[in-house]
């Protein structure tokens, strides 16, 4: 007999929990919406419907400009005016009004998205498709707290270890101290909260790690509180919660988006070095080497040199390399190779195979065809032309030649494929001098190389 007495009462917990659909006191509830999109609404006291829009403060429910109307307390449209038949009210806390698309800057946060003005469908948050959107203002108005990965994409799954963001959409909160508690929710009995931390802004959480630091699965949301305001939960909320299960480590991807790969910039000049390099499931650092003996060096928490300016006070080419590690260890790494000119030079270049690629044993394919020499020229106010000497070179520079800044000089005659007879091409395999290919010409840029299986390296140079 206990342990049915035990059974029923942790019955009655379950159903009794099943009613709080979010942490947000009664009066603090703005109206209820039966799903997260394409959704009919409902009340504040709305005892069926469990998607709950929170305000920060009391509600006046007498207020003098209503800004949604419903015609019926549940599983009702929406509208915007007090249309016929649209007679009930819904207050939202001042600072907040409806925009036609974007939210203006005095209100940035869209907690709700009508399709149209009148006779409407709501849908919580910035929705795409529904246009009509209330816009509102205030600290800790949020829309719905929600998970997502380090790419920014919302998320419900991630394996044990992966850094995870949790999201609390809101508005003027830049400087706000933010309180997380993490809780994983626990099968007939009372959930666990797992970590608490505050931060200025989003948290990023190790997924799945306990106060003892130790990993663990299962389904885990969150909640937050703005500067001491209401606690406000992400349960309930699409991608509220997070399973949490048994994965491997996603490695990060590097890519250099400036300088462009194989084109010319100019002594002196100020290059922007830029990346799109990512991690989708932990936090990462970079270092730049440019090839002229110089680093720079960030991580995802500072940004420190993500993006960033660096000048070449010597001429030649420079094989700049980028290379990403994540916080587990995983790297990845991308290059390009540029041309700073200023006289006379030449590109020595490898099309294929490409640096880190995998190719079949016996016969390889080696393409330099992407060498090429140019000339540079100079009369009493800077550079005057630009011709190609051999192979395929841009038809313009990419760079500018200072003082100048935007402009691209074009290249004469930029395919001079006559001129590779007059390239000599040098190629090392595997560090060996021994083991080699040297000769001019075109048949010397493009071969078939025996190699054995393994990894290997070539080297190339090239002079004119």
């Amino acid at each position: 007999m206990k342990r049915g007495v035990i059974i029923l009462m942790l019955f009655g917990v379950i159903l009794f929990s099943c009613l709080v659909y979010a942490d947000c006191d009664s009066n603090k509830v703005i109206m209820k919406l039966y799903s997260q999109n394409n959704s009919h609404a409902g009340l504040w006291n709305d005892t069926s419907y469990s998607q709950i829009i929170c305000s920060p403060s009391v509600i006046n429910r007498d207020c003098a400009n209503p800004l949604l109307w419903l015609y019926s307390s549940t599983n009702s449209h929406v509208s915007t005016t007090n249309l016929t038949g649209y007679n009930i009210p819904i207050c939202f806390p001042d600072g907040c009004s409806v925009a036609d698309g974007a939210c203006p800057q005095s209100a940035p946060l869209p907690v709700a998205s009508l399709y149209s003005r009148n006779n409407s469908h709501i849908a919580l948050d910035d929705f795409s498709g529904y246009n009509i959107k209330v816009c509102c203002g205030g600290v800790g108005v949020f829309g719905s707290l929600h998970w997502e990965n380090m790419v920014n994409q919302p998320i419900n799954r991630s394996r044990a270890g992966a850094s995870v963001r949790a999201v609390v959409p809101g508005t003027n909160l830049a400087g706000k101290s933010i309180s997380y508690e993490m809780w994983k929710s626990v099968k007939w009995w009372w959930d666990d909260k797992v970590a608490s931390s505050s931060v200025q802004g989003e948290l990023i959480w190790k997924a799945g790690k306990n106060k003892s630091g130790v990993f663990e699965t299962g389904n885990y949301y969150f909640k937050a509180r703005v500067d001491g305001g209401e606690l406000v939960s992400s349960e309930g909320n699409e991608f509220g919660t997070l399973e949490v299960i048994i994965g491997d480590n996603i490695p990060p991807v590097a890519d250099i988006t400036s300088p462009i790969d194989r084109q010319i910039y100019f002594l002196n000049e100020q290059l922007n070095f830029s990346q799109a390099s990512y991690d989708i499931d932990s936090t990462f650092n970079w270092t730049w080497d440019f090839g002229d003996g110089s680093l720079a060096s960030g991580d995802i928490t500072s940004m420190n040199n993500y993006n960033l300016i660096h000048g070449y006070n010597t001429t030649g080419q420079k094989s700049i390399k980028l290379t990403v590690i994540d916080d587990e260890g995983a790297s990845s790494i991308d290059r390009v190779t540029i041309l700073v000119v200023n006289s006379t030079y030449i590109l020595a270049y490898i099309d294929s195979p490409r640096w880190g690629s995998f190719v079949g044993t016996g016969l390889t394919l080696l393409n330099a065809s992407g060498t090429y020499a140019v000339n540079v020229t100079h009369n009493a106010t800077g550079v005057e032309k630009i011709e190609c000497l051999a192979g395929y070179c841009p038809a313009q520079t990419e760079g500018c030649p200072p003082p100048q800044v935007g402009c691209h000089v074009p290249v004469l005659n930029p395919s001079n494929l006559a001129g590779f007879a007059n390239v000599q091409f040098n190629w090392v395999f595997d560090n060996n001098v021994l083991n080699n290919r040297s000769g001019n010409g075109i048949g010397n840029a493009v071969f078939y190389q025996h190699f054995e299986p393994g990894i290997h390296t070539a080297r190339l140079t090239a002079s004119i």
